[in-house]
């Protein structure tokens, strides 16, 4: 017999951040358990790079564009400013050196926080640092 489970975990989703390179912008789309949209007014956001869960800084953090509030639609971004910060190993986005986990939150007017999203955020190495031509 499988053993019934609710929670408010959110939804799984790695990504993959090249240093100095803008993440997004990502659309998004809140809905509610029947399917229709989440109206999302008056709700804030916080989006955030970290190297453990409880690590005492944030590597990065989004920065967030409501598109359409009642339809339940906004977008998030790392910035390249943010990205660009991001220390990671020279090699490859999959040593440990370059692993780092992040999670997204939408606040309610409430008080109730939603998680929305979680997972894995590999961080790939810049090599162009100079001034575009």
């Amino acid at each position: 017999m499988t053993t019934p489970q609710i929670g408010t975990k959110g939804d799984r989703l790695d990504i993959l951040i090249r240093q100095g390179a803008t993440f997004g912008p990502m659309q998004c789309t809140v809905l509610k358990a029947d399917g229709s949209p989440d109206n999302l007014t008056g709700c804030t956001f916080l989006a955030e790079i970290r190297k453990t869960p409880d690590a005492a800084t944030a590597a990065a953090a989004a920065v967030f564009t409501l598109t359409n509030a009642a339809a339940g639609q906004f977008s998030f971004t790392f910035t390249a400013t943010a990205a660009e910060d991001i220390p990671c190993a020279p090699a490859s986005e999959t040593s440990p050196d370059s692993l780092y986990v992040w999670d997204l939150e939408i606040h309610y007017p409430s008080g109730m926080v939603r998680p929305a999203l979680y997972g894995d955020a590999l961080v790939f190495r810049e090599v162009s640092k100079g001034t575009p031509a």
